[in-house]
């Protein structure tokens, strides 16, 4: 109070513009100057935070200085020090700094006052440093920063234009229309301004990542036409890889990835798209040069150098560079092991970080590497006896195996490294889903294969394993955990296997299984975590999408049925959907295999109607398989004729006339 009152006779005496006049020559004497800036910030009211003439005072400070200026040519080198003292003192107050900076009116003056762009450098650099807004927010000020960087030294233009990458990139993100305007008419200088940025001799990783960020975000938003230019992008990062610093390589690398995964991905950058394809096919060609071991080890070493200025992943990021570059590494067989050792040296130099993420994503790179299953193994066996402090049972989530036979095995390892008392949390939840995962695989093959192919013997084994880790799975696995129905639908399928056989103590040992793993997850339902498969594992929809066409139906027909079916207790309703999925089977082999749904279904059963052509959750109903060349797709063109083939384009079509040529091209015409 005493101060908001002191700042009020100041003004009445003095006059209000001409007691500023006054403060402001004493200001620029260097021997008066810290006296006379607290004196104006008084003044102003700048210590009152919750006063709303502060504001206002401000504003008319710095009318007060332009006119005081052009009155008495005061040099604006000299002004520049109050005015960046006075940021300063708003710097310091959160509430008045906010209703400051909301305002461009204000950044305006205060930019306009100073003519020389050295000073004017400094001032955008201290109102940078004191303020606390979101990127999006500071991309109002876009023009500004643009004007400044034209003649600014290049050391101030580094920062200023990651400021313009990240408030540039947010303001396009959020989609905010005001904010997007003020993009979309600074963004082809801002390209062009980072691009020319990150060429410097001074520039960093992180401005470079910021850069290509920008350009992510571009091709996603609707003024991705800005990016016709994408050519000098590629050629960018190109030079990026025959860099000397190894870092620079790995960057450029890992983003010629991602950008080309994007717009693919995207599928909007039109003619840019197909000239970075061209460009990609170059970079494949490219990345054919690269010495193998060596460099993998020189850009472990060069990533450690700058993983915290990165902020990107080690391990994530690796397992991208090598699936990009598979066939290279494929040509490496000899070099595997060596690669194996030197992941291993990484996981025991973050052996004791709490990050157990980190270890596991490193460890994916060996799953990439396609190694025989029992190899990995054997040398994840060999490390754990090198190091026995940390567990190496990451290698049973990074084996990718075929067979069942393969894939048995994983399981078997992954229980030996649940048995390990040694072992995380994150681990022991990533083996437990590894577990899960391969019972997914054997599961779609048994369900993939005919009646009476698959062993019983296999099928018996692993669901033993299932239901003797239940109490595990029910710590990660929610009731409605998708092992669940595919555990019921196992027992259909042994009903169906079950006909003209004796499979009975072999159908009562699975439901047996299933019913104990589901009393299980309901006692631990409430302690549940959502089920949350690995990254580097095959997803359940992805397994589905594979299905040959009696999968599919077959999974049209469980999909009908009520959720009541899905019991501990029982399952009432298994016979009618059985009788059901063999006339589908039998009426399948007569049509073939290329056939839609809905001309086979059988008759509906006394349970209700049933829709004509149910499509489930993973929408397995769209997807068809050429009649010509048998490639699957979600998009195909009924042949007009038959209307009992599907098309992908024009050429399997006419393959498919010359056979039906009556009744298919007479009747399309």
């Amino acid at each position: 109070m005493p101060s908001k009152k002191k700042g009020r006779r100041n003004e009445s005496e003095g006059g209000g513009p001409a007691s500023l006049s006054q403060l402001l020559a004493v200001a620029v004497r260097p021997s008066s100057q810290e006296t006379a800036i607290k004196d104006i910030c008084g003044m102003l009211g700048i210590p009152n935070v919750n006063s709303a003439k502060g504001l206002e005072q401000c504003h008319e400070s710095f009318d007060a200085c332009r006119d005081y200026r052009a009155r008495n040519r005061v040099s604006s080198d000299s002004l520049a020090a109050v005015i960046i003292a006075i940021y300063g003192r708003i710097g310091q107050h959160n509430t008045l700094r906010r209703r400051v900076f909301s305002e461009t009116q204000f950044l305006v003056h205060a930019t306009s006052l100073l003519s020389s762009p050295t000073v004017r450098g400094v001032v955008i650099g201290t109102l940078l440093r004191v303020t606390t807004f979101k990127d999006a927010e500071v991309a109002r000020f876009t023009p500004i920063f643009l004007d400044y960087v034209r003649q600014a030294p290049s050391g101030r233009v580094k920062d200023v234009v990651s400021i313009l990458c990240r408030s540039t990139t947010a303001a396009i993100s959020q989609a905010n229309p005001e904010l997007g305007l003020v993009a979309r008419a600074s963004l082809p200088r801002v390209l062009q301004l980072s691009f020319d940025t990150i060429r410097l001799p001074a520039s960093t990783p992180l401005a470079f990542f910021h850069f290509v960020h920008l350009c992510f975000e571009i091709s996603k938003s609707p003024y991705r036409h800005v990016l016709h230019s994408i050519r000098f992008l590629v050629d960018f990062l190109i030079a990026c890889t025959r860099a000397e610093d190894a870092s620079f390589r790995f960057f450029g690398l890992r983003s010629l990835i991602e950008l080309y995964s994007e717009s693919a991905a995207s599928n909007c950058l039109g003619p840019a798209h197909i000239e970075l394809r061209e460009e990609y096919d170059g970079i494949r060609s490219f990345a054919s040069e690269m010495e193998g071991m060596a460099e993998l080890a020189e850009l472990l070493n060069g990533f450690d150098q700058h993983a915290h200025q990165s902020q990107c992943d080690l391990g994530h990021a690796l397992s991208e560079l090598i699936q990009w570059n598979e066939l290279v590494w494929r040509q490496l067989n000899e070099q595997q092991l060596g690669i194996l050792e030197t992941c291993e040296a990484a996981i025991c130099r973050n052996a004791s970080s709490t990050e157990d993420n980190i270890t596991a994503d490193i460890l994916h790179v060996v799953n990439l590497l396609r190694k025989e299953p029992r190899q990995v193994a054997a040398f994840a066996q060999a490390s754990i006896e090198r190091h026995p402090s940390v567990p190496f049972f990451h290698y049973a989530m990074t084996v990718q195996p075929i067979s069942s036979s393969e894939i048995y095995s994983s399981i078997v390892f992954a229980e030996k490294g649940l048995q390990c008392s040694s072992i995380t949390d994150f681990l022991r939840r990533s083996l437990l889903a590894h577990v899960a995962n391969c019972s997914y695989r054997i599961l779609a093959m048994m369900l993939e294969s005919e009646p009476g192919e698959f062993g019983l013997h296999q099928v018996n084994v692993l669901m033993k394993n299932i239901s003797s880790h239940a109490a595990a799975f029910s710590q990660i696995a929610p009731v409605d955990h998708p092992l669940m129905p595919l555990m019921d639908t196992h027992v259909i399928h042994l009903e169906i296997l079950a006909k003209g056989n004796t499979l009975t103590d072999e159908l009562t040992e699975l439901q047996t299984a299933r019913d104990k793993l589901r009393s299980t997850c309901e006692v631990h339902y409430s302690v549940a975590e959502a089920f949350q498969p690995p990254k580097n594992s095959l997803a359940l929809d992805h397994i589905f999408d594979r299905m040959p066409t009696a999968w599919r139906l077959w999974r049209q027909v469980i999909s009908r049925q009520p959720v009541q079916t899905y019991r501990a207790d029982a399952v009432p309703e298994t016979s009618s959907d059985t009788d059901e999925f063999v006339a589908v089977l039998e009426k399948l082999a007569e049509v073939g295999p290329n056939v839609r749904f809905s001309d086979i279904q059988p008759a509906a059963s006394s349970g209700g109607p049933r829709p004509k052509a149910a499509v489930d959750r993973y929408g397995v109903a769209r997807l068809h398989c050429c009649s010509g060349c048998g490639a699957p797709s979600a998009v195909l063109k009924e042949c007009v004729g038959c209307l009992n083939a599907r098309y992908c384009d024009k050429t399997c079509q006419r393959r498919h006339w010359p056979a039906l040529r009556k009744a298919c091209k007479a009747n399309s015409v």
